[in-house]
């Protein structure tokens, strides 16, 4: 993996064949008027030095809420290297962690919770309102290309998204406010970093990053 202060690891993995299972998003975007997120059971993990942010997202994912749905607590870090694993088994790349941290898709690691029975399918957020409509239903997963200011976060808690890119990572996104226009996101970088290891992210700048090669990837319990 590329040496950066933080370690990285998600790979752009966009198959023309995921158009046919779009998150179904309304015409129109009915927002609340008020700020929502929903709640973790699972703690924030640390993957330390391995590229296994997709594992992380995942398993953060398992263990959190979503509408009628309460989340594992058991979740850990152990299930997070454990999906990252089985994805970079089903990714399109070469080498498979062990032994090779070779750093993995959203795709791939959906497709390793599916394998497992923890979801029964999922499906793609192609534009920003998609995005938006699928976290009123629950936590998404997005994986953007990573720019150097973003590894650390301003006092107020915002990633600053300049810089240039250094690779691509992958986080949980739980909660927004429509009013203030951010979302608030969970990283694997440990308790240690941004906000007890979470972040804001204002939606000008979430846009700005799916249009680069960013995606979202939504899973169905």
């Amino acid at each position: 993996m590329p040496d950066t202060p933080y370690p990285l690891g998600r790979l752009r993995e966009h198959d023309p064949r995921s158009r046919a299972y779009p998150f179904a998003a309304p015409a129109r975007l009915e927002l609340p008027k008020y700020s929502w997120t929903w709640s973790r059971r699972a703690p924030i993990f640390d993957q330390g030095s391995l590229g296994s942010c997709t594992g992380q997202a995942a398993a953060g994912w398992l263990g959190s809420d979503a509408r009628g749905q309460r989340g594992n607590a058991h979740a850990d870090q152990a299930l997070a290297v454990s999906l990252y694993s089985e994805a970079t088994r089903l990714d399109q790349w070469d080498g498979a962690y062990e032994p090779d941290d070779t750093g993995s898709s959203g795709v791939a690691v959906c497709k390793a919770m599916r394998n497992r029975q923890q979801i029964t399918t999922y499906r793609h957020a192609f534009t920003f309102n998609a995005v938006l409509s699928a976290l009123l239903k629950g936590p998404v997963l997005v994986g953007v290309p990573w720019l150097g200011d973003m590894f650390w976060p301003l006092d107020s808690g915002y990633l600053k998204c300049t810089g240039q890119e250094e690779g691509g990572h992958e986080f949980l996104i739980r909660g927004a406010d429509p009013r203030r226009k951010h979302v608030l996101a969970d990283n694997s970088w440990s308790t240690d970093w941004g906000r007890k290891g979470r972040f804001w992210l204002h939606w000008a700048d979430l846009e700005m990053l799916l249009g680069r090669d960013g995606d979202c990837t939504v899973p169905v319990r």
